[in-house]
């Protein structure tokens, strides 16, 4: 993990979840690609299955199956 606090990473996804809200361009990138999309924008990567559950953003290209994989090995 970075040197960010717990304040600074929620500042940086308060801030994203703003930008998804206003710029259709940033939330298809998101859509396509949230991991990539959302670590370069300064989230970091432990924390952009939270972002995206918070955002509703869950079903995202690539990244819900992922979870649903996580969650069957771990059973």
């Amino acid at each position: 993990m970075s040197d960010q606090t717990l304040d600074q990473i929620r500042n940086v996804a308060r801030q994203l979840g703003e930008r998804v809200k206003s710029d259709p361009s940033f939330k298809e990138q998101v859509q396509k690609d949230p991991h990539g999309t959302l670590t370069n924008a300064g989230l970091p990567e432990q924390y952009v299955g939270d972002f995206l559950r918070e955002t509703q953003m869950e079903d995202v290209s690539g990244y819900s199956s992922k979870t649903i994989i996580c969650l069957i090995w771990s059973i």
